[in-house]
């Protein structure tokens, strides 16, 4: 559904519909909906075939709610009844992201995750690289983006849909989301590599479970609602063979060598 007002995301094949009310303050209603589709634009799709799965509706809201909880207080930026959100334009970009990822990890229970990762196209598929903070993420992807086009530089979301696991990438902010497209488009799954930098550029399969059962889960995005979906993250390691240990040197030549290989 999309009127002057009314926008539909798809993100990974979840609806959210986002709805601007009309302002008093019109300087700052066109502030947000430019910033909106500057950021979410990919994400954005004409005459959806299905109703959305929830709506976030944005108005004005001269008041702040506060509130206090063991002698700590907190700002209340949206609030939600079932799957109806409410929000305001004075809000920043970011939080209205947060309220992006709160609806996400709701309705990815049990059929998905968010996976603190970075992806290319390889070979027609989506190959995964996962790994803390600093390991070198959005390193590898800029090392082989002149031969596989990128996906995703910190974030990415897996769903499992009929026998296939799938690749979606978020609308979720990255340090360098803005040297590629960000769409609502499905890739089927590759390779999913751990890494690690090293002298040499090496890569093998990942044979035991428990070794990558540890490196999934410490890097999922979790809260109280996405830990039901570690149960989808063993069944994923078990139904997949796709895993791989990649240490590597920051030699283009010897990465690109490598990651064909998978």
């Amino acid at each position: 559904m999309k009127t002057n007002n009314y926008f539909t995301l798809c993100i990974a094949n979840i609806l959210i519909g986002v709805r601007f009310e009309e302002s008093q303050i019109k300087w700052e209603q066109d502030l947000f909906v430019r910033a909106f589709h500057s950021f979410y634009g990919g994400f954005v799709v004409e005459n959806p075939d299905r109703p959305s799965d929830c709506v976030i509706t944005i108005f004005d809201e001269r008041h702040t709610v506060v509130l206090t909880k063991t002698n700590k207080t907190f700002l209340s930026f949206y609030t939600k009844n079932k799957n109806n959100y409410s929000t305001y334009y004075h809000i920043s970009l970011s939080q209205f992201n947060l309220i992006i990822l709160s609806i996400l990890q709701e309705k990815l229970k049990g059929v998905g995750f968010i996976l603190h990762a970075s992806a290319s196209i390889v070979n027609g598929k989506a190959h995964v690289f996962c790994g803390p903070s600093g390991v070198g993420k959005s390193t590898i992807v800029q090392l082989i983006a002149s031969k596989h086009a990128t996906l995703a530089d910190d974030s990415v979301i897996i769903r499992k849909e009929g026998d296939e696991y799938i690749l979606y990438q978020t609308p979720l902010m990255e340090k360098n989301s803005h040297q590629f497209a960000r769409t609502g488009e499905q890739f089927k799954l590759g390779s999913l590599c751990f890494l690690q930098q090293g002298p040499v550029t090496k890569i093998t399969q990942a044979a035991q479970k428990q070794h990558i059962a540890q490196q999934l889960l410490s890097q999922l995005w979790m809260n109280k609602q996405t830990k039901k979906n570690i149960k989808l993250v063993f069944q994923f390691i078990k139904e997949r063979e796709l895993f791989y240990d990649l240490v590597f040197a920051k030699k283009r030549s010897e990465v690109l060598k490598q990651i064909n290989r998978t």
